[in-house]
């Protein structure tokens, strides 16, 4: 597995008007083929999960995975569920011309593990939809998926859930996806 290194900068943008969210861009060299701009906004710098750690974890993912992906946030939330990927369409009600805005959200975790699991499993949202072409969505639906061999009760709810789960397995514990051999080998080559 390839160690990529981005750099990590203060950001002068805020989240919010009435609010001070600390924001960090992370970008990768100006030499590489994948651009990566990614804000991350709202992990506080004295936490021990702050931006750094966050820009940390994702020196394990390809660069070309992170193309156009916009921000990571931290939104504190009660919310039953962990982290969401979410995608926003901007632009006039009129206008045909629409921007996408993709964010991968953090609204609660209870520890580092669960966290770096949290936030592989919503880049992989992104991943599937944004970055495999249909030819592979469907090789991972129909063949992957039915094969069954899962790697979390979880990834059996549906094909873009053992998707995004077995990406996640596979950055956070590989010998365990090394189990699937198909699925390991397919998360290999992407």
């Amino acid at each position: 597995m390839q160690i990529n290194h981005y750099q990590l900068q203060q950001a002068s943008r805020q989240a919010n008007a009435n609010q001070n969210i600390p924001t960090y861009r992370l970008i990768n060299g100006a030499s590489t083929t994948h651009k990566v701009l990614i804000h991350i906004m709202g992990f506080n710098a004295k936490a021990s999960v702050n931006a750094l750690w966050i820009a940390k974890q994702l020196e394990l993912i390809p660069p070309q995975h992170l193309v156009h992906l916009n921000d990571i946030q931290y939104i504190p939330s009660r919310r039953k569920w962990f982290a969401a990927f979410v995608t926003k369409k901007t632009g006039s009600p009129t206008s045909y011309v629409k921007k996408e805005h993709y964010s991968v959200e953090i609204y609660r975790s209870d520890n580092e593990q669960q966290l770096q699991w949290a936030l592989y499993h919503e880049i992989a949202h992104f991943v599937f939809y944004k970055h495999l072409t249909p030819t592979l969505r469907k090789q991972w639906v129909t063949e992957l998926y039915q094969q069954g061999g899962f790697v979390t009760d979880y990834a059996k709810t549906n094909g873009q859930e053992d998707f995004a789960e077995s990406y996640a397995c596979y950055l956070c514990d590989p010998q365990m996806l090394n189990r699937f051999p198909e699925k390991y080998l397919y998360m290999q080559q992407l």
